[in-house]
């Protein structure tokens, strides 16, 4: 298209000459200069890079993507070396509004050349790591993480206010099995995130109210590592052993070395909550039925002989099969014959799996309930009351089958206002018990209640979110959440002071 004007490298074009006169009556170049050959070239490439770098700032970073391309073949660059051009802002801001828009090869580009600039800035180590992920490069994006917190263990954030007099916490993260990850935002637009083994502090805890340092723990880098001075609280995030065993166990040795630090969630209560230990510990509770619950691995077996090991073990259809370290039903299936567990297993790509057994809970008229708990130092806190037509009770249903049978949200209110009342004063107790025998200062309960009164416990672990993203639809719930951010925050600065 644009051949005729460009033609010639030697000498300069028609197009050459204009620019160049032009560009003397306007003062920004001598007038007694010759003409450069490719000057208008360069002037269009330099126009179509400013434009795709603006286009980036207001998120259009498909119509970027487009310009930087023009731009590298004008000037008979590789799209990468264009992309890799610019001051440090430019390479940040095209990378992530490249990953935003899921130009995911050009964000690739720019942020490699943003993160050899910027070595030691999470953000677009992060993003850089999740890209590889989306594009299936999953032991570059572990190598590019772990090659940071090699480096950069450690992010020190400061008090927002009396920086000097407020309590210092070294807060730990878990890089073994958590990975970076984008997600659709379902309008075309992508973000990114940290998937798996641990709970959020982001709604529990005014992070800008303390000294926070930051470790994340990752291929040995805590081993010679000592607590800062001072260091009032130790605070573990680290909250799935099935998917951050390692990053446990060595955060408890740096426990061990460090006596005098109070422990926020100590990692060798954590590593006890994994789905068959709770079957173990809770299900000789009586009152409390947790469902039989085996882990086990494909250790060379083919599909149907992975089916048969499951039958050989106790199971009886319909079973639930769930891939170890998954939460929100991630990977989990009820299946109702060998067939369809050989299915399960062939869809799959995980090597460890849950077994568990289904126990039926439908009420007479056929719908299923889920109830959950946080427990914030000792004390339990209601969280929500959710009903549904399936088996597998999740949040989601709230906007659609729960909001159109009003007496579910009624109940769901009762619930947060007096879960006593509504599960009975001894399930009450009996749930409170479980504080002695978990030895956790945070975590969370899913259960329901069986026909017999019986509690029937599906999940128990620090694991769970915490969040107020229902009550953006819900405002019953804002209340009755704020009180478990209140809780968390009063036992963070009890624990720091000494209390």
């Amino acid at each position: 298209m644009f051949g005729k004007l460009f033609k010639g490298k030697d000498k300069p074009t028609a197009l050459d000459r204009e620019v160049a006169e032009l560009a003397a009556e306007l003062g920004v170049a001598q007038k007694d200069k010759g003409v450069a050959p490719g000057v208008a070239r360069d002037l269009l490439r330099s126009l179509m890079m400013r434009q795709a770098d603006l286009l980036v700032r207001t998120d259009e970073g498909r119509g970027a993507a487009v310009l930087y391309e023009f731009a590298a073949r004008l000037s008979g660059q590789s799209v990468s070396e264009a992309l890799g051009q610019g001051d440090k802002h430019s390479l940040l801001q095209r990378g992530y509004a490249l990953m935003g828009s899921g130009q995911l090869d050009a964000a690739k580009t720019a942020l490699e050349a943003a993160s050899s600039r910027y070595p030691e800035h999470h953000r677009v180590h992060a993003c850089l790591a999740a890209v590889l992920e989306a594009l299936g490069q999953e032991d570059e994006a572990l190598s590019v993480m772990q090659r940071f917190y090699t480096r950069k263990p450690v992010k020190l954030k400061a008090a927002a206010h009396n920086a000097e007099t407020a309590p210092t916490l070294m807060c730990f993260y878990g890089y073994e099995g958590t990975r970076y990850k984008l997600a659709s935002n379902g309008d075309g637009s992508f973000q990114k995130f940290r998937r798996g083994g641990h709970f959020m502090l982001r709604y529990l805890l005014d992070k800008t109210k303390f000294n926070i340092h930051h470790f994340t723990v990752s291929d040995g880098n805590l081993d010679t590592y000592t607590a800062p001075t001072p260091c009032n609280l130790i605070l573990n995030t680290v909250a799935d052993p099935d998917v951050e065993l390692a990053s446990l166990q060595t955060i408890q040795a740096f426990i061990d070395r460090t006596p005098d630090v109070p422990v926020l969630n100590r990692p060798d209560r954590v590593i006890e909550t994994t789905r068959d230990r709770n079957y173990e510990r809770l299900n000789a509770i009586d009152g409390i039925r947790f469902p039989m619950t085996r882990r086990f691995t494909r250790d060379g077996r083919d599909d149907h002989a992975l089916a048969t090991y499951v039958e050989h073990i106790g199971y009886s259809y319909p079973l639930i099969i769930r891939e170890t370290g998954t939460h929100t039903a991630v990977s989990t299936e009820l299946v109702h014959d060998r067939d369809g567990l050989a299915g399960y297993f062939r869809d799959s790509l995980g090597d460890s799996f849950y077994a568990i057994e289904f126990v039926e809970n439908a009420s007479q008229a056929g719908h299923y309930t889920k109830m959950r708990f946080f427990y914030v130092d000792g004390v339990m806190y209601p969280v929500v009351h959710h009903i549904d037509e399936v088996w597998n009770v999740h949040g989601s249903n709230r906007k659609t089958f729960m909001a159109a049978h009003p007496w579910m949200l009624e109940k769901e209110q009762q619930f947060l206002a007096n879960p006593r009342a509504v599960i009975g004063d001894e399930n009450y107790e009996r749930l409170q018990s479980l504080y002695e025998l978990i030895g956790l200062d945070f975590f969370g309960v899913d259960f329901t209640l069986l026909p017999d009164g019986t509690i029937l416990i599906f999940e128990l672990n620090p694991a769970m979110r915490h969040s107020f993203v229902h009550a953006r639809t819900f405002s019953y719930m804002t209340i009755p959440l704020q009180r478990i951010s209140n809780a968390f925050e009063t036992m963070v600065r009890a624990r720091a002071s000494g209390g």
